[in-house]
């Protein structure tokens, strides 16, 4: 439905100018459904194409219509940005959109949030992604129940990637005990632990990371690689160790 409504758009564009709001509130659902299928570059360009519209003022809305669409591009663009590993130009949005995201729904500001800790952290800007992470931690509503989980297993990630290993296991304790809270389980969760605690505790990390990633190689974090790029993740820590 939503790819037959873009073909109507983009066939007959006078559509674009009577109903604007649905014309850009498509693209961004349609853009979410080519991401969740592998096609990122795809998604990404589409909402490119719509953001230069809006840029362009193309399209005829009021200004607060306008402004409110554009953020909402923008915020959309994240996800197939990390799928992509494009890190830098996500931080980039991140930086100009959020102060505008802040002042929306917990869930808007969480989603955008969770963006920016995983781009940061990937572009290796600990400081900062430290301090987003933390920003998401004291957010204690319930929203976005599908990445929660993974706020704290980035907080994990992030101690490990510093060589922080005395606090992992208090991490690790503090995860589990919110995981049993809310009923999240996973095997891939477990061995994520599992292997933390044994980096954390070893008198040779750098053999422990790399039965880590053997882990990752033999496809039992494959999940967890797809959506926060353990695999990336740990194939750097071993070459920036050794």
């Amino acid at each position: 439905i939503q790819q037959e409504a873009q073909q109507l758009f983009e066939k007959h564009p006078v559509v674009k100018i009577i109903n604007p709001v649905a014309y850009v509130t498509n693209t961004l659902r349609f853009s979410t459904t080519k991401t969740a299928i592998g096609e990122n570059k795809s998604a990404f360009e589409m909402l490119e194409r719509v953001g230069n519209e809006l840029q362009q003022a193309s399209l005829e809305i009021s200004a607060q219509q306008l402004q409110s669409l554009k953020i909402s591009v923008e915020s959309f663009k994240l996800w197939p940005l990390r799928h992509l590993k494009q890190y830098s130009q996500a931080i980039k949005i991140c930086r100009a959109i959020y102060p505008a995201v802040a002042k929306r729904n917990e869930a808007d500001k969480f989603t955008v949030l969770f963006e920016f800790a995983m781009s940061l952290f990937f572009n290796n800007e600990i400081d900062e992604a430290i301090d987003r992470v933390d920003e998401l931690l004291r957010i204690k509503s319930d929203i976005r129940s599908d990445i929660q989980p993974y706020v704290r297993i980035l907080a994990i990630m992030i101690q490990l990637q510093v060589n922080n290993y005395a606090l992992v296991p208090h991490l690790v304790k503090a995860t589990r005990l919110w995981f049993k809270k809310h009923q999240v389980a996973s095997d891939e969760f477990n061995l994520f632990f599992k292997h933390a605690l044994l980096i954390a505790n070893s008198a040779s990390p750098i053999t422990a990371w790399r039965n880590f990633k053997k882990a990752a190689q033999e496809g039992n974090l494959s999940s967890m690689s797809k959506l926060i790029h353990v695999d990336l993740w740990i194939n750097n820590k071993i070459a920036g160790t050794t």
